[in-house]
């Protein structure tokens, strides 16, 4: 995992640094906001490892205690809390390697310090580096490249310190060296594969960020394509409980509409032309009922089947299905077909009707009942450039838009029906909303 997802896109230089500048920026805010609570968890343990070994230096009977006591109760712990209380700063985020190396560094020194003011038992001070050089390159939080430089300054103040001010014979200086070195050589190792894995985890990271942006895309696609073939309620029914149950309305205004001479026209009029007027000529459709809260259930051909109060109950939807058919029939007015005008009949009807989704692989939500029977029928019986609409229909729009009885008409399968040409808006009702 460490070495497959660091190659090729996402590939490292051997100083552990992406090769994109886009790529390292990202991991190091990936990296200090992800090790936020490990930084602070490792100055508090800092804190206390450093000032507990004041009870040591007790113990010891050290010539300088004063001075021990200053270095390792307020000098130090004051510097760390500095850097505890900088964490909770925005500025952190970007400056964190500076505030975390600067108690590394004082300590180095502070330490140093107390090895040249006390004459330390054998073995003490080179115990205590190495200890500061394994927080450094292990718990400090800080990336491999900086915390080198820190390790380098620890040890090259280690060797001045140890050479010049303090007694040591050349056996055991060889000793100590070999014993911090060694310790500082599995320090890096261990720094160097801490900080690859770190850096595997930012591209797994981003490489889940990504899946996740297109996962999300791709149910946004598939709820607009379903919201575009289903009613808003039905798309959520259907996810909540995977199903669609059938269910009964009341009150639906169902709406045909067919162009007339189709079948002739479109014996003349090559097939990819024919398509692409169809889906024109819909898609304009489409337009209009949207605007006036309907819902497209099909196409058979050139016939255009829709309804109003599928989804919105409180809705004036058989009002509104009149207003969008004469919106339709005045876009229409003087538009052709392939050289001949565009004439279209409407029919227009509401009541009960029994809605549901058909299909297991391919939804398709429609209504049935005698209610998308009659309205058929009055479809079929309109006239060419007319709305017509049942007595229904009528008595709930004849305070607002002016009608023309045409009387009792027979219709196929049905008892005669009352019905009414749509003519327009009546005048005092123009100027009030629908």
């Amino acid at each position: 995992m460490m070495g497959d997802n660091l190659k090729n896109e996402y590939k490292v230089r051997w100083d552990l640094r992406f090769v994109d500048p886009a790529y390292e920026r990202g991991f190091k805010r990936h990296y200090v906001a992800k090790g936020l609570l490990l930084n602070r968890i490792a100055l508090s343990m800092a804190l206390l490892m450093y000032a507990s070994f004041f009870i040591l230096d007790y113990n010891l009977d050290l010539s300088n205690l004063l001075l021990q006591a200053v270095l390792r109760l307020i000098v130090m712990p004051t510097i760390l809390f500095f850097t505890f209380y900088r964490s909770f700063h925005r500025d952190y985020r970007t400056k964190y390697e500076l505030y975390i190396s600067i108690p590394l560094i004082a300590g180095c020194l502070g330490h140093c310090w107390m090895a040249i003011a006390n004459d330390m038992p054998p073995g003490y001070f080179v115990f205590a580096t190495g200890l500061m050089l394994l927080y450094n390159h292990l718990f400090s939080g800080l990336r491999l490249r900086i915390s080198l430089r820190v390790g380098f300054v620890m040890v090259s103040t280690y060797e001045v310190v140890r050479l010049l001010w303090t007694d040591v014979n050349v056996p055991t200086a060889l000793q100590e060296n070999f014993f911090l070195l060694s310790a500082v050589v599995l320090a890096i190792v261990a720094n160097y594969l801490i900080e690859r894995f770190n850096r595997a985890d930012y591209v797994h990271h981003m490489e889940r960020e990504i899946f996740l942006k297109k996962l999300h895309a791709a149910k946004a696609e598939r709820e607009q394509l379903l919201s575009n073939i289903l009613p808003h309620p039905i798309v959520e029914e259907l996810y909540l409980t995977g199903r669609v149950d059938p269910h009964d309305l009341a009150d639906v205004t169902v709406m045909f509409i067919d162009i007339v001479g189709f079948t002739r026209m479109s014996e003349k009029i090559h097939a990819q032309d024919l398509v692409k007027a169809l889906n024109d000529y819909f898609t304009m459709i489409d337009r209009i009922m949207d605007k006036h809260g309907l819902e497209r259930l099909k196409t058979i051909g050139d016939a255009y089947f829709c309804a109003g109060g599928l989804s919105t109950k409180n809705e004036p939807h058989t009002l509104n299905s009149c207003l969008a058919a004469l919106n339709l029939m005045q876009t229409i007015k003087d538009q052709s077909w392939f050289g001949e005008p565009l004439q279209i009949r409407i029919g227009i009807h509401h009541g009960p009707v029994t809605a549901g989704v058909v299909g297991e692989k391919r939804f398709a939500y429609d209504i049935w009942g005698d209610t998308v029977n009659v309205a058929s029928r009055i479809e079929k019986t309109s006239e060419p450039g007319r709305i017509n609409i049942s007595q229904a229909v009528f008595d709930v729009v004849k305070k607002h838009l002016e009608c023309e009885p045409r009387g009792e008409i027979p219709i196929k399968g049905q008892m005669s029906q009352k019905m009414y040409f749509l003519k327009g808006e009546l005048a005092l009702s123009r100027n009030q909303p629908a």
